[in-house]
């Protein structure tokens, strides 16, 4: 059983009942593992919010299947195992951290003891113990970022679904959010996260799908992602390396040849080797995440 999954979700809108509706989400599948961590990207204006909402059951698809471990996610029950933090976090100014957590424990219907001692627990682990008696109102963006996750942790989901977590945060507040998420996952959590982030992204995501006008163009880990775009090797030798020598191959001085795949590179440094041709480094080259996140939008531009 999948932690979530997500089959040719079709949803549309319209401004008013007589102007016509607007197709938002394009037939979209999406399969995301028990335990991992899953990017999705996309430029604003995709539709990774709107698929968000369908994934909590507030918006009714027009057509398409959305489960959360297995049960549908217009089951009221099925919310019970999900943690939330909305893209824009808003919570009363003038409540502390403690209260904030406190009114939304209560909501979950958690018992007095247990709700005390895990507030206490989820300030300190997102680092707002100290700043657990300011009044919210004069947190920065980062804090209320990690107080909104702290919130979204309070009645301990097996699935957490963030909405552009990273988003407005400074160097530092996005290394501690992007700890915190691979905490989660280390705990066997599944999170699922909205990012326009790339290096994010590439940093802790185990699989990623990328959501352009309302389809998705590109679905999977990044090693097999980058591997269907092309990646070459680099093979640099301690000594010249023979003129006669795979001349299909690239050069970069007389040290260096660039393999256009993994078996061209095995097989030059099986010459090399039978050579006597001392191999000082093979480094594999990949895209940036950034220009193939540029080459899938392109590719599934509307027409």
């Amino acid at each position: 059983m999948h932690a979530i999954e997500l089959s040719d979700v079709r949803f549309s809108t319209r401004a008013h009942f007589w102007t016509p509706r607007l197709q938002i989400l394009r037939g979209v599948s999406i399969t995301v593992r028990r335990g991992e961590v899953f990017g999705f990207l996309g430029p604003n204006g995709a539709g990774k919010t709107t698929t968000i909402k369908t994934m909590l059951g507030l918006n009714i698809p027009d057509s398409g299947t959305v489960n959360i471990l297995g049960n549908p996610a217009s089951d009221p029950a099925t919310r019970r195992a999900i943690g939330f933090l909305a893209e824009k976090t808003s919570f009363y100014p003038w409540l502390r951290a403690r209260e904030v957590m406190l009114e939304h424990g209560r909501l979950c219907g958690l018992g007095s003891e247990t709700l005390h001692t895990r507030i206490k627990s989820l300030l300190i682990r997102v680092g707002l113990d100290d700043a657990s008696d300011k009044p919210v109102g004069r947190y920065s963006k980062g804090m209320l970022q990690r107080l909104g996750l702290a919130q979204a942790l309070i009645d301990d989901p097996e699935v957490v679904i963030l909405d552009e977590p990273l988003s407005g945060l400074d160097p530092i507040g996005r290394h501690q959010l992007r700890e915190i998420i691979a905490e989660l996952a280390a705990e066997g959590r599944t999170v699922f996260f909205s990012t326009h982030i790339l290096s994010d992204a590439e940093l802790i995501c185990d699989r990623v799908a990328v959501l352009n006008a309302g389809r998705i163009v590109a679905d999977g880990d990044l090693e097999s992602l980058y591997q269907d775009e092309g990646v070459a090797f680099e093979v640099t030798t301690a000594a010249p390396i023979p003129a006669a020598l795979h001349k299909s191959a690239a050069r970069y001085g007389d040290r260096r040849l660039i393999a256009r795949n993994r078996a061209e590179a095995n097989l030059i440094v099986d010459d090399l080797r039978s050579g006597g041709v001392e191999i000082t480094e093979i480094r594999r080259q990949q895209p940036s995440l950034e220009s193939q996140f540029i080459k899938w939008i392109q590719k599934g531009e509307p027409s």
